[in-house]
């Protein structure tokens, strides 16, 4: 999985989002394609290792479309004037669309990836939230 996407190769993921109703910000829709490509930089924020970024990215590659939601949050934070209350409310929500993305993708009959997808999705907001408050807060990420 990429660590950049183009308004163009990010349409397949919007149209999962709307097809799929996933959970997103209340400025959504006042976005473009470049703006929610532009914001998308894999699993973990600028301030992760790109390594790292590199692997979370291809393990958490069954969800995406969960990523690139958060990622936009994350993006648009300081325009929207977002709170740290709404930093846990988008990690819950990651897990959230995350295990949407994995119902739609694929089958419960799979039990051991399905499973294991299914608690990366818990894990992915205990991460986040442990890890990620620091990249919320600072000014490296979300600048216009």
């Amino acid at each position: 999985m990429k660590l950049k996407l183009t308004a163009e190769t990010i349409q397949p993921y919007l149209d999962n989002i709307r097809d799929w109703h996933c959970n997103v910000p209340f400025f959504w829709d006042m976005l473009s394609a470049e703006d929610i490509a532009g914001a998308y930089n894999g699993v973990g924020s600028d301030l992760t290792p790109l390594y790292i970024r590199k692997g979370l990215t291809l393990i958490y590659g069954f969800a995406i479309e969960a990523v690139i939601i958060h990622d936009v949050i994350f993006q648009f934070k300081k325009l929207y004037h977002l709170t740290v209350e709404y930093f846990y409310k988008a990690n819950e929500n990651l897990k959230i669309n995350s295990r949407i993305c994995l119902s739609h993708k694929y089958s419960k009959w799979n039990q051991p990836y399905y499973i294991w997808c299914y608690k990366n999705a818990w894990a992915a907001e205990e991460a986040c939230n442990y890890f990620g408050l620091d990249a919320w807060t600072t000014n490296s990420i979300g600048e216009d």
